[in-house]
């Protein structure tokens, strides 16, 4: 490889229409179950206007783009033209990337280490922007996982050394945060597949394994899933100590009004204060 390409991926959103970006572009999937689409250098290059090199375009379905030998100005105009096609969220894009550049030396070190099927410069192109894209929404999901698992942490802390059982509505705050994390994961699932074209190509499963191990892929998704497992147990502890909770607030309650109802029947006052006290136990029971 006689020059430098660089490949650069960005978060765009939580996740892209490819059908409407396809039937923009005139692009189709050759796979029904990928979950990407890949705009080639005519189509790039058309949008840029001023560039006649080799440059590609991956858009994945849960939410990123890769570049492949764009500079940082062609990569603004090719978003700036995006965003008039499908939303773009600016705060993901500057927070969520990757990049890597390969260079002679990078090529020379990597073609060493495959020793029967040796990729050809092509199978890059091809291996890198998915694999970028991977990292960056794996990132993207740890860091979720960890902001919710140390709120969750932090919640619970205080019942478990006694201080009492916090507010539902702290609660149901993290809660639904959980819900639009877990949903962040089903829209992501891609990510935990291999691409079946790699399964069907000696030379790129190897490439593609060489850098998935590089980036550590498999062992971030396991840290990602052990904070997943953590969080929904605290969850689940959270849930059954606020059943216990309610189920001794209804059962003192139930005791007081089994004392007070015969009395109801012989004192006028003690019956308007049983009839408050059946409102009061719906109010006590469902708030905290």
């Amino acid at each position: 490889m006689d020059t430098n390409i660089r490949f650069a991926c960005y978060c765009i959103s939580l996740r892209i229409d490819l059908d409407k970006v396809g039937h923009y572009f005139g692009v189709v999937k050759n796979d029904k179950r990928a979950d990407y689409i890949v705009l080639k250098s005519e189509t790039v290059n058309n949008v840029l206007k001023y560039s006649n090199e080799f440059k590609e375009v991956y858009l994945f379905e849960f939410g990123y783009i890769s570049f492949t030998n764009f500079v940082q100005e062609e990569i603004f105009v090719f978003l700036d033209f995006l965003a008039s096609i499908i939303p773009i969220n600016q705060s993901l894009t500057t927070k969520y990337h990757e990049f890597i550049d390969i260079d002679n030396n990078e090529y020379t070190k990597v073609q060493k280490e495959f020793s029967n099927c040796i990729p050809e410069e092509n199978a890059y192109f091809s291996v890198l922007p998915i694999v970028l894209a991977k990292s960056a929404a794996i990132q993207k999901i740890e860091d979720g996982v960890t902001v919710l698992l140390d709120k969750a942490e932090n919640f619970l802390n205080g019942p478990l050394k006694g201080s009492g059982i916090k507010s539902k509505k702290g609660f149901i705050n993290i809660y639904s945060k959980n819900l639009r994390f877990q949903n962040e994961l089903v829209n992501s699932i891609g990510i935990y597949d291999k691409p079946r074209i790699f399964r069907m190509n000696i030379a790129l499963n190897e490439l593609y394994s060489y850098y998935t191990e590089r980036y550590e892929l498999s062992e971030r998704l396991k840290i990602i899933n052990n904070k997943k497992y953590e969080l929904n147990k605290i969850m689940s502890l959270y849930s059954d100590m606020q059943y216990k909770k309610n189920s001794w607030r209804l059962l003192i309650i139930e005791i007081i009004l089994l004392a007070l109802f015969p009395l109801s029947y012989f004192t006028p006052d003690l019956k308007d204060i049983f009839e408050s006290a059946k409102g009061y136990i719906t109010n006590l029971i469902f708030s905290n």
